[in-house]
């Protein structure tokens, strides 16, 4: 049996995670925790792409091109990683 990274040995949950990707196979709950970093990467990017898009908007009567599709990609990419978040949970609490 592999030993499993304690979430107590680590300073943050970054390096929880980092931890937890060198394994070849993952918990439920494990799964949970990389997709929540996921999500919240994707939400952190999502941020910063919308906030650039609006204030180009803004200034100058127009984003860059491709923008609008990269903003609406990562909006999507949020709801599939959601998804999936819900259904590790629920496998993770059966």
């Amino acid at each position: 049996m592999d030993n499993r990274p304690n979430p107590e040995d680590f300073d943050g949950f970054d390096e929880y995670c980092d931890a937890l990707r060198t394994l070849k196979s993952l918990t439920p709950a494990e799964y949970c925790c990389l997709l929540q970093q996921d999500l919240d990467w994707a939400e952190e990017s999502y941020g910063e792409c919308y906030s650039q898009y609006r204030s180009e908007c803004a200034m100058f009567g127009d984003a860059g091109p491709g923008q609008a599709i990269h903003v609406r990609d990562l909006a999507q990419s949020i709801v599939d990683i959601k998804r999936r978040l819900a259904r590790a949970k629920r496998v993770a609490n059966a």
